[in-house]
């Protein structure tokens, strides 16, 4: 069996695909997410990377599967705006990774990778907030909650008139209401609501 490197916590039960020069399969296992030993090139720095890719694929394909079954979103635009909020500490988050970088000396060729893999996620952090930010621009959310939030509100205006008929309420009853409404209003830290005609 051969070594299949330092960084691999769990082996994976793959056999190598290569042939011996007598024609035999090799027989050991192959570098986690590659196809082959690290005899037969398990160790050649694209096949690493590429291994490395097939991992991650395969990790962020697990955990897609967890989210699956997930409910659908009712208010795309309040998730967007979360969304823009998250990708922004995100890049917060790894602005400070990169900046960190900056005490480090780079004394071995894994710092080196570190420091290089840390940057592409920085970059790409980047491009994250600038599309997702791009997309509230774009599609102006919040004055589009705003424009849901005034027509919820003038649903409930329609609902307590209504109500306010059914129960024939004398025009002093009504006005009552609507004062007893403003106050409640403003009393939970909503903006005034008018009395309407």
């Amino acid at each position: 069996m051969h070594d299949t490197g330092r960084c691999v916590a769990k082996r994976q039960a793959r056999p190598c695909k290569a042939h011996k020069s007598n024609g035999d399969h090799c027989g050991a296992y192959a570098v986690n997410g590659a196809l082959v030993c690290s005899v037969h090139g398990g160790r050649i720095p694209a096949v690493k990377e590429a291994a490395r890719g097939r991992l991650m694929e395969a990790q962020a394909a697990k955990e897609l599967a967890r989210f699956s079954a997930a409910p659908p979103v009712r208010d795309p635009f309040s998730a967007l705006l979360k969304l823009a909020g998250e990708a922004v500490a995100w890049k917060g988050f790894c602005e400070d990774r990169v900046q960190a970088l900056d005490s480090l000396r780079y004394t071995s060729t894994m710092l080196l990778e570190q420091a290089r893999t840390e940057v592409g996620v920085y970059e790409r952090a980047i491009r994250l907030c600038l599309e997702v930010n791009t997309a509230v621009a774009k599609l102006d959310c919040e004055s589009k909650l705003s424009r849901i939030s005034d027509e919820t509100a003038r649903k409930l205006v329609e609902a307590m008139n209504r109500v306010a008929r059914r129960l024939k309420f004398t025009p002093d009853m009504r006005g009552a209401l609507w004062q007893a409404y403003a106050d409640e209003l403003r009393a939970v830290g909503l903006t005034d609501q008018k009395k309407p005609a």
